[in-house]
């Protein structure tokens, strides 16, 4: 039997409520520690539509032809879009999801995706939580995940603030946001051009396969 925890602490007016929540279930299925470098900064020159266009990126970007990158911008992320034939500092792509895209002009960071491999039942998940972890306690970096199954069919996406976790409760009665397919794998990005600090990934997934 393996057991899952977590803490509440709410503090108002000088009254404090801190309680520990205790899951039990089967198994548990952790990820951890996956490394998200900073994205890298540019603009959107060319907006063909709410999904495709052209980013102009600094130099050294580093993002070639045929990879998987996530844009945002103030108030916006567009994630898993295919980049086409790389030009030096031009950077094409289409088939973008999420937030529509922004105006033409507008200032970006893009982020190449991170594939993290998983084997997630999710419906058989009690208790679920993922955080994207800065090495800055005070950060404030933007992030996105999204899962897909085998076929690499979408079965949710979040977006992330460093250092806040998201927990699903399934036991207490959250919505099991996860159900369908087994998820195989996961796509993260940083969003944060920042190098100062250390962003990583952590999945943590507790499971009961019991009929």
């Amino acid at each position: 039997m393996a057991i899952g925890t977590y803490n509440i602490v709410v503090s108002i007016g000088g009254i404090t409520i801190n309680k520990q929540i205790s899951r039990t279930a089967d198994h548990p299925n952790p990820y951890s520690g996956v490394s998200l470098p900073a994205a890298k900064t540019g603009t959107l020159s060319t907006r063909t539509n709410d999904t495709d266009g052209e980013l102009t990126m600094t130099a050294g970007h580093g993002i070639t032809t045929g990879q998987i990158i996530d844009i945002y911008w103030t108030g916006g992320v567009a994630y898993g879009a295919t980049v086409g034939t790389v030009a030096t500092n031009a950077v094409p792509f289409t088939g973008a999801s999420g937030d529509v895209l922004p105006s033409q002009a507008t200032a970006i960071t893009a982020a190449v995706q991170v594939i993290i491999n998983t084997q997630i039942d999710g419906d058989a998940v009690k208790l679920f939580a993922i955080c994207m972890e800065s090495s800055d306690a005070n950060s404030d970096s933007l992030g996105h995940i999204v899962f897909h199954d085998a076929s690499h069919a979408s079965i949710e996406e979040y977006d992330l603030v460093a250092n806040a976790p998201r927990v699903m409760d399934v036991t207490g009665g959250d919505a099991n946001l996860l159900t369908g397919n087994l998820i195989t794998h996961a796509h993260a990005t940083n969003g944060d051009s920042g190098t100062s600090e250390t962003v990583t990934m952590t999945v943590l997934s507790l499971e009961d396969s019991t009929p």
